[in-house]
């Protein structure tokens, strides 16, 4: 699944209009926060972190002695933050290009 997700990110950067999307997603316009997306930053993250949990409870009843929790966890942010990291590199750029 993983190099499915490169092959998509390789196909959208190559699209017409990605580097619109690229700008959007990579580079911050602080003068379009506003106390709305401040809010809805927050809601979001806690939704992430209430899913988050409920996981590291069903990860860690299977999960063997001989585990590092610390480890695995370290192992589970990373591949979570790239995994939506490259997402955004597909979604933004194929956004922009279709004109969505």
């Amino acid at each position: 699944m993983f190099v499915m997700i490169i092959i998509l990110v390789v196909n959208a950067l190559q699209l017409p209009n990605a580097h619109l999307g690229l700008e959007f997603y990579l580079l911050p316009k602080f003068s379009a926060l506003t106390p709305e997306a401040i809010l809805a930053a927050i809601g979001l993250a806690f939704f992430t972190l209430g899913i988050g949990v409920g996981n590291m409870v069903a990860y860690g009843s299977y999960m063997g002695k001989d585990q590092a929790i610390t480890s695995s966890s370290i192992y589970i942010i990373l591949g979570n933050l790239l995994i939506a990291f490259l997402m955004g590199l597909i979604i933004f750029p194929s956004v922009f290009s279709f004109g969505i």
